[in-house]
């Protein structure tokens, strides 16, 4: 009996946490009288009475320890997550973790409407990502067993660089053993992965966030180069682009016309052009004249495939 009261605690607990971040997050900077009234219309809070000073300290070191998540407090005396700086700013990750923790703690605060939340669905090995995570802190190469779509089963010897997340799907972005280049698997075509003894030297000129700086989704084909690329948009697309900048390069400027202008600068690569027709008759390429042609001549080859001219 007691082993189940501890697990209970230590799940009611670990709600409360979630509540916490999920408060802090979206209120803050807010103060403990606030926090407290708060913890008082929870569902969580079942006697509907105030949170103690000493156990916000504690749920507050307890954040931290856990999910590395540090709460700060202002001169007034209020509580805050430092969103906006640096350290945060560059660790994409902690912003994920932080958005992850709060929509949980709302889904558990309100489980009467779990039903309502309709979640895509997105492929993750947790294993996979662990042991790929644990060969990068320990220097050793991976065996990856490697299947491609249309195509045999493959082992690579690779040196895991990063982890990259692009549309729900998760990537190994690593070099291969007597292969040239970097290679990005999907981790969905990985059948399996596992940790070898044998050792790597870090790669320190590799920069994550500067080997995909230029490009659009994972592809990185440097035979490919970035490009200043001018796109007219409608104004009903327009606002989508605005709320979600289809690259971090998007440049708003100005109107021609009933359309907005945008700019990027981006390498016109495969991928990027998969994404441009999906916009089809809102999004029109203007320059440069390559691109455009090229947008042009798919756009033909789709009309000719159903019977137009």
């Amino acid at each position: 009996m007691r082993k189940t009261i501890s697990k209970t605690s230590g799940a009611v607990l670990f709600k409360r946490y979630l509540w916490l971040v999920d408060i802090i997050s979206t209120f803050g900077p807010i103060t403990l009288k606030d926090i407290s009234e708060k913890w008082v219309n929870s569902s969580l809070n079942d006697e509907q009475m105030k949170l103690p000073r000493e156990t916000f300290i504690h749920h507050k070191e307890a954040v931290q320890t856990m999910f590395d998540i540090e709460i700060l407090c202002n001169s007034r005396h209020q509580y805050y997550i430092d969103e906006d700086g640096s350290d945060f700013e560059k660790n994409g990750i902690r912003r994920w973790m932080i958005n992850s923790l709060s929509i949980n703690g709302i889904v558990n605060e309100n489980k009467n409407i779990k039903n309502l939340i309709l979640f895509e669905d997105s492929y993750i090995n947790n294993l996979f990502v662990r042991k790929i995570i644990e060969a990068v802190n320990d220097k050793v190469m991976l065996k990856v067993m490697y299947q491609k779509f249309g195509s045999g089963e493959q082992e690579y010897s690779a040196q895991p660089l990063c982890l990259k997340i692009f549309r729900q799907r998760w990537y190994l972005v690593c070099k291969v053993k007597g292969r040239d280049g970097i290679f990005t698997l999907g981790l969905e075509r990985i059948n399996d992965i596992s940790k070898t003894d044998i050792n790597f030297k870090p790669d320190t000129s590799f920069d994550p966030d500067t080997y995909f700086e230029n490009y659009f989704g994972i592809t990185v084909d440097h035979n490919i180069l970035p490009q200043l690329i001018e796109v007219h948009v409608s104004e009903r697309q327009a606002d989508y682009l605005r709320t979600k900048p289809l690259h971090n390069s998007q440049e708003e400027k100005g109107r021609s016309g009933d359309r907005v202008v945008f700019t990027y600068y981006v390498a016109p690569t495969y991928e990027f052009e998969m994404e441009i027709l999906r916009y089809s008759k809102e999004l029109q390429v203007v320059s440069p004249p390559e691109f455009r042609e090229r947008i042009s001549g798919v756009l033909r080859g789709i009309l000719e495939g159903y019977g137009g001219e």
